[in-house]
């Protein structure tokens, strides 16, 4: 089943300048269903006179009834030991000031050797379509982009990457989409993952060797979500078999382990995936509701930390009232987090963001939060934390050369804002139209 120009034009609407899908917030219920949004997102304004059907709730899928028990998952190896950050000094980054955002020469993901048939100047190319409430992966140096689109958005579930280690990084097709598609399931019948809108959940697992897809949220077709997850081998570009994996929820964030993290399992709950067993387990069920991303995974202090406006998704926390949320977990226990008073602050309730990116700066022991929202692209958040239950927040100052990145499309940037430690910077893929950028941090 072939994507269309006008089947993409039915379900896209603008807001914040953004390319957006309605209906696709809400959280996840522990049977894999998706749990009603709370008040919905802000007002928008649909490009045709028919607005998207909202998707349906997701029956569980029926268990699969093979003949022979489905292949178990390779074995985990041991987990790295710690050590200093690594350091690579590519061509294109030897120039780079500190805190200014640059554009990385040639990394257009529209007309590369990953999408030859996309042109740069069409914002309705696949390139585009496919970063539908989607993030990426991050193996090292190399961002990943794996089955993601879905939805009424993109059916391909093709697996293109680059490598920014590279004096001259461009991206290249891993694994080409499948040539037969259909709606609403798991699986096409080669028997590849479906397309999905995949949030904040595509993670590099090091100790298994694999990039991880958890949970299958909204795939092609009408919205439907099965709790179906993927890992797909990048030594031999290829997809582990249907039921490798055990079923699992949407995650946010992994830790150092690679161990995964859903915030808001049936909104209250904080479930875990370890990476050494392949297995779910509940961490804790708070009295107030959770479902709060982006979230990640701070390496110094070994916690959790979630900042949103709301839900993250333009929805309300538990049916409160829209505010700031913020949300430190150690193990079990959980703190909500203030800030002192600042501009910054003032700014992030006026932003009042959704669909952001949060990411750990291990060296300058800050969280960095961006938006990507047209009006804010430069506009960088960063937070500082500390041992007590107030912390501070403030903009980055950025240096007199930065560009002006392109507005996140998709809805929003996820985790497309990613950290690279090797690079000592952060790499952000707003568009399959423009560049990537950098901001070098130290």
């Amino acid at each position: 089943m072939q994507n269309s120009r006008r089947q993409f034009l039915r379900h896209v609407t603008f807001t914040y300048g953004t390319l957006s899908l309605v209906g696709c917030g809400g959280g996840q219920s522990a049977d894999g269903k998706e749990a009603p949004s709370g008040s919905g997102g802000g007002p928008t304004t649909p490009v045709t006179s028919a607005p998207p059907p909202a998707p349906a709730p997701a029956p569980a899928p029926p268990a699969p009834a093979p003949s022979a028990p489905p292949p178990s998952p390779p074995p985990p190896a041991p987990a790295p030991a710690p050590s200093a950050p690594r350091t690579v000094n590519p061509a294109w980054i030897q120039s780079a000031p500190l805190n200014t955002w640059i554009a990385i020469p040639g990394t257009v993901h529209a007309g590369s050797a990953a999408a030859p048939g996309d042109d740069p100047l069409d914002f309705y190319s696949s390139s585009n379509r496919r970063l539908s409430y989607s993030g990426v992966g991050l193996r090292d140096c190399e961002i990943i982009l794996a089955a993601n689109g879905g939805h009424g958005d993109y059916a391909g579930n093709e697996v293109t990457s680059i490598d920014l280690s590279q004096d001259a990084p461009a991206w290249v097709l891993r694994s080409a989409a499948s040539t037969t598609t259909a709606s609403n399931v798991a699986y096409y019948a080669d028997g590849k993952p479906s397309s999905r809108h995949t949030y904040w959940s595509t993670t590099w697992n090091e100790q298994r060797k694999r990039l991880m897809l958890h949970y299958s949220r909204f795939v092609y077709g009408t919205g439907v979500s099965f709790r179906a997850s993927n890992g797909f081998n990048l030594d031999t570009n290829t997809w582990d078999a249907k039921g490798t994996w055990s079923d699992g929820y949407s995650v946010g964030c992994a830790d150092s382990s690679g161990n995964c993290y859903a915030m808001g399992v049936n909104y209250f709950s904080l479930n875990k995936w370890t990476a050494a067993t392949d297995t779910w387990s509940t961490v804790a069920t708070f009295s107030e509701a959770i479902n709060v991303n982006p979230v990640c995974y701070d390496s110094t202090r070994g916690h959790l930390f979630a900042l949103a406006w709301g839900d993250g998704q333009g929805n309300t926390l538990g049916g409160l009232s829209t505010t700031l949320s913020a949300i430190r977990i150690v193990g079990s226990t959980k703190t909500n987090i203030t800030f002192n008073a600042s501009a910054a602050l003032t700014q992030f309730k006026s932003d009042a963001p959704a669909y952001s990116a949060m990411e750990y700066d291990p060296v300058n022991d800050q969280y960095l939060f961006y938006q990507g929202a047209a009006g804010a692209t430069s506009r960088v958040y960063v937070v500082k934390p500390n041992a007590s239950s107030v912390w501070d927040m403030s903009i980055l100052t950025l240096g007199a050369g930065s560009v002006v990145p392109d507005a996140a499309v998709g809805a929003g940037v996820f985790n497309r804002f990613k950290y690279v430690a090797a690079l000592r910077g952060f790499v952000l893929m707003s568009t399959g139209t423009s560049n990537l950028y950098f901001l070098r941090t130290a």
